[in-house]
C-alpha cells in the first residue's frame, strides 16, 4: 500500500487455508496473532453511499403526489404501484 500501512483483506481463515495448502497447519486464531505482530490490519471493501441528491428526483415524486391529488379530487381511482427496475 502507498500509505505505508500494512494490510490485507483475507480473513484469518483463508489465511490458514493458504497456509495450510503450503504445507503449514496454523489456526486462523494464531494467523490473527501474527498478522498483528508483524503490524497487519485486517480491511473490508466498504459500501460507500451516494451523498448527493439527485435534483430530478424530488420534482418526480412531487409531479406523482399532483396527479394523485387531481384524480383523487375528480372522483377517479389512484393505484399505487411499488416496482423496482431490476438491469
Amino acid at each position: 500500500p502507498v500509505s505505508g500501512i500494512l494490510w490485507t483483506r483475507r480473513t484469518t481463515e483463508k489465511v490458514a487455508d493458504e497456509l495450510a495448502s503450503g504445507g503449514i497447519e496454523v489456526c486462523p486464531n494464531t494467523v490473527a496473532k501474527l498478522l498483528k505482530e508483524l503490524g497487519y490490519r485486517l480491511r473490508v471493501n466498504a459500501k460507500k453511499l451516494n451523498r448527493q441528491k439527485d435534483p430530478g428526483r424530488d420534482v418526480q415524486f412531487a409531479y406523482i403526489a399532483a396527479m394523485r391529488e387531481d384524480f383523487s379530487q375528480a372522483g377517479l381511482p389512484v393505484v399505487s404501484i411499488d416496482a423496482k427496475h431490476r438491469e
